[in-house]
């Protein structure tokens, strides 16, 4: 059965022993019929020891920063940020995000579950600590960003909802995933495996309906090429390095429906979902 839709039709991507990734004829959403919940993965990865390989610990600020400058950069399309007096990041790596915001005197807080990350710090304000819809928070927020962290929770809306409920009036939600649309995606999550037991991905059906069903407006919903992070560690790290050392703008580019992301802002206002960029 489908973890998103109920829908009882779904057929199996891969099997892999110990999971499967599946798919539902339905809503299309991939998902593990499996999955380790982050902190206890975290923990039976090692992630806590402080150990960071010599290629993260020395370049990863190169596809750090044009992703945090591409986020920001997407977000002042949409937003006046003049106006932004709060930002929270929910897997803020090592905070290259954050940092762009508190450069400019807003108020910040980020959330990273891997203490390998938390050390190298580049944010005055990121904290070691795990996201769920159980967290505890009295501060409320104009944006919370959720860039490549929403595929790790298997029930998206529970984790929205407690965004939604961390939201000032009038506040945004700013969210990056790999594009359940598209084929290479699939394939990718089929045949590899889903990196860190990513428990699912929706498509652009399931995010209507997703936002929706959490009482927020559409505002943008865009795709974009590539994969950045992956391209940097999994596939011809040199040649990828020069790549993004010389020509920075590479490392984002709008796409088509097959694009390897998707960039969604999500607004606490009501926006007609026929009014929203698609």
């Amino acid at each position: 059965m489908c973890i998103v839709c109920s829908y009882d039709k779904v057929y199996i991507l891969n099997d892999f022993g110990n999971y499967s990734t599946l798919r539902c004829t339905n809503c299309g959403a991939v998902f593990t019929d499996k999955v380790i919940d982050s902190k206890t993965y975290s923990q039976t990865e090692g992630f806590q020891t402080g150990h960071v390989p010599f290629h993260k610990r020395h370049f990863d600020y190169i596809p750090g920063n044009i992703t945090a400058r591409f986020y920001y950069n997407y977000l002042k399309e949409h937003i006046d940020l003049t106006k932004i007096k709060s930002v929270l990041d929910i897997g803020a790596g090592r905070g290259y995000f954050i940092k762009l915001f508190e450069d400019k005197g807003i108020k910040t807080r980020g959330i990273e579950p891997r203490f390998d990350e938390v050390a190298f710090s580049v944010s005055k304000n990121l904290q070691y600590g795990f996201f769920d819809e159980n967290y505890s928070v009295n501060e409320k927020f104009d944006i919370v960003c959720l860039a490549g962290v929403l595929l790790f929770f298997r029930d998206n809306y529970r984790i929205l909802r407690k965004v939604v409920s961390m939201l000032n009036p009038g506040g945004y939600i700013f969210i990056m995933n790999p594009n359940a649309d598209s084929e290479r995606v699939v394939n990718h999550f089929g045949k590899r495996g889903t990196p860190y037991n990513t428990a699912c991905i929706l498509t652009r059906k399931g995010w209507i309906e997703m936002v929706e069903k959490i009482g927020c407006g559409l505002v943008d919903y865009s795709f974009y090429e590539p994969n950045i992070l992956f391209d940097m560690y999994y596939r011809r790290r040199i040649f990828k390095l020069i790549k993004y050392l010389l020509f920075p703008s590479s490392g984002y580019q709008r796409a088509g429906e097959d694009g390897y992301n998707i960039m969604l802002l999500l607004s606490k206002k009501t926006v007609s979902p026929e009014k929203a960029i698609l």
